[in-house]
Protein backbone atom coordinates (compact mmCIF):
# COMPACT_ATOMS: atom_id res chain seq x y z
CA UNK A 1 0.00 0.00 0.00
CA UNK A 2 1.03 3.93 -0.83
CA UNK A 3 1.77 6.25 1.56
CA UNK A 4 -0.26 9.27 0.38
CA UNK A 5 0.34 12.98 1.96
CA UNK A 6 -1.29 14.87 2.45
CA UNK A 7 -4.42 12.49 2.96
CA UNK A 8 -5.49 9.60 0.77
CA UNK A 9 -6.75 10.58 -2.41
CA UNK A 10 -10.86 10.17 -3.17
CA UNK A 11 -11.43 8.78 -6.47
CA UNK A 12 -15.15 8.47 -7.95
CA UNK A 13 -14.76 5.53 -10.50
CA UNK A 14 -17.96 5.67 -13.34
CA UNK A 15 -18.56 2.82 -15.47
CA UNK A 16 -21.46 1.22 -16.23
CA UNK A 17 -19.72 -1.82 -16.83
CA UNK A 18 -19.84 -3.99 -12.46
CA UNK A 19 -16.71 -5.65 -13.12
CA UNK A 20 -14.74 -3.04 -14.32
CA UNK A 21 -15.87 -0.84 -11.32
CA UNK A 22 -14.84 -4.16 -8.87
CA UNK A 23 -11.69 -4.28 -10.13
CA UNK A 24 -10.14 -1.12 -10.54
CA UNK A 25 -11.94 -0.15 -7.32
CA UNK A 26 -9.98 -3.30 -5.74
CA UNK A 27 -6.61 -2.44 -7.31
CA UNK A 28 -7.01 1.57 -5.87
CA UNK A 29 -8.34 0.18 -2.39
CA UNK A 30 -5.32 -1.75 -2.34
CA UNK A 31 -2.72 1.26 -2.72
CA UNK A 32 -4.73 3.12 -0.15
CA UNK A 33 -7.12 5.30 -2.25
CA UNK A 34 -10.75 6.05 -0.59
CA UNK A 35 -12.74 4.70 -3.35
CA UNK A 36 -16.10 5.05 -4.91
CA UNK A 37 -18.36 3.59 -7.47
CA UNK A 38 -20.85 4.70 -10.07
CA UNK A 39 -23.13 2.65 -12.79
CA UNK A 40 -24.17 6.02 -14.50
CA UNK A 41 -23.49 9.31 -15.03
CA UNK A 42 -26.40 11.05 -12.64
CA UNK A 43 -25.38 8.53 -10.37
CA UNK A 44 -22.13 10.10 -10.21
CA UNK A 45 -23.01 13.71 -10.46
CA UNK A 46 -24.62 13.23 -6.62
CA UNK A 47 -21.06 11.75 -5.68
CA UNK A 48 -18.83 14.45 -6.18
CA UNK A 49 -18.37 16.05 -2.94
CA UNK A 50 -14.84 16.17 -2.08
CA UNK A 51 -13.71 13.76 -5.09
CA UNK A 52 -10.00 14.51 -6.39
CA UNK A 53 -9.98 12.42 -9.24
CA UNK A 54 -12.99 11.37 -11.51
CA UNK A 55 -12.23 8.38 -13.58
CA UNK A 56 -14.48 8.13 -16.16
CA UNK A 57 -16.09 5.62 -18.86
CA UNK A 58 -16.48 7.11 -22.10
CA UNK A 59 -18.91 5.02 -23.74
CA UNK A 60 -21.65 4.57 -21.24
CA UNK A 61 -25.56 4.34 -22.00
CA UNK A 62 -27.92 7.47 -21.12
CA UNK A 63 -24.62 9.43 -21.18
CA UNK A 64 -21.31 10.03 -22.57
CA UNK A 65 -17.91 9.99 -19.89
CA UNK A 66 -17.59 13.34 -21.78
CA UNK A 67 -20.71 14.74 -21.33
CA UNK A 68 -20.50 13.97 -17.54
CA UNK A 69 -17.59 15.92 -17.17
CA UNK A 70 -19.24 18.73 -18.96
CA UNK A 71 -21.94 18.36 -16.38
CA UNK A 72 -19.74 17.79 -13.07
CA UNK A 73 -17.55 20.88 -14.71
CA UNK A 74 -20.80 23.31 -14.46
CA UNK A 75 -21.18 21.91 -11.39
CA UNK A 76 -17.97 23.29 -9.87
CA UNK A 77 -16.09 20.01 -10.02
CA UNK A 78 -12.87 21.29 -9.91
CA UNK A 79 -10.62 17.66 -9.20
CA UNK A 80 -8.80 16.20 -12.31
CA UNK A 81 -10.32 14.14 -14.74
CA UNK A 82 -8.91 10.77 -16.30
CA UNK A 83 -11.39 9.20 -18.99
CA UNK A 84 -10.86 5.70 -20.08
CA UNK A 85 -12.06 4.19 -23.21
CA UNK A 86 -11.68 0.38 -24.90
CA UNK A 87 -10.83 2.60 -28.60
CA UNK A 88 -8.16 4.86 -28.55
CA UNK A 89 -10.66 7.35 -30.82
CA UNK A 90 -12.26 8.72 -27.89
CA UNK A 91 -9.07 11.28 -27.78
CA UNK A 92 -10.64 13.54 -30.47
CA UNK A 93 -14.17 13.17 -28.83
CA UNK A 94 -13.50 15.37 -25.99
CA UNK A 95 -14.97 18.69 -26.87
CA UNK A 96 -15.55 21.19 -24.43
CA UNK A 97 -14.94 18.66 -21.47
CA UNK A 98 -11.55 19.21 -19.36
CA UNK A 99 -10.09 16.17 -19.54
CA UNK A 100 -6.41 15.52 -17.84
CA UNK A 101 -5.47 12.03 -19.13
CA UNK A 102 -6.49 9.50 -20.95
CA UNK A 103 -6.17 5.55 -20.90
CA UNK A 104 -7.37 2.63 -23.20
CA UNK A 105 -8.92 -0.30 -22.19
CA UNK A 106 -7.26 -2.82 -20.77
CA UNK A 107 -5.40 -0.72 -17.94
CA UNK A 108 -2.64 -2.69 -16.13
CA UNK A 109 -2.21 -1.63 -12.50
CA UNK A 110 0.57 0.09 -12.33
CA UNK A 111 -0.30 2.00 -15.32
CA UNK A 112 -3.50 3.28 -13.53
CA UNK A 113 -1.89 3.82 -9.95
CA UNK A 114 1.03 6.09 -12.28
CA UNK A 115 -1.42 8.19 -13.62
CA UNK A 116 -3.85 8.57 -9.86
CA UNK A 117 -0.81 9.43 -8.20
CA UNK A 118 0.24 12.01 -10.97
CA UNK A 119 -3.40 13.55 -11.20
CA UNK A 120 -3.93 13.33 -7.29
CA UNK A 121 -0.78 15.24 -6.72
CA UNK A 122 -1.51 17.84 -9.52
CA UNK A 123 -4.65 18.08 -7.83
CA UNK A 124 -3.45 19.37 -4.67
CA UNK A 125 -0.70 21.53 -5.83
CA UNK A 126 -3.49 23.28 -7.81
CA UNK A 127 -5.83 23.47 -4.95
CA UNK A 128 -2.58 24.71 -2.52
CA UNK A 129 -1.83 27.67 -5.46
CA UNK A 130 -5.27 28.42 -5.71
CA UNK A 131 -5.53 29.18 -1.78
CA UNK A 132 -2.50 30.92 -1.64
CA UNK A 133 -3.54 33.33 -4.32
CA UNK A 134 -7.46 33.80 -2.59
CA UNK A 135 -5.59 34.48 0.89
CA UNK A 136 -2.84 36.96 -0.66
CA UNK A 137 -5.12 38.93 -2.62
CA UNK A 138 -5.34 42.38 -0.31
CA UNK A 139 -8.67 43.90 -0.20
CA UNK A 140 -9.15 47.01 -1.75
CA UNK A 141 -10.63 49.96 0.74
CA UNK A 142 -12.97 52.02 -0.52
Amino acid sequence: MRTWKPRRPVVLIVDDDPDILHVLGLILAAEGCDVREALSGAEALAALDRVDVLIVDQRMPQMFGTELVVAAQAQGFMGRVLLISGSDDVRTQAGSARIDSFLAKPIGPQRLMREIERLFYLNIHTRRTNREQRSSEIPLKA
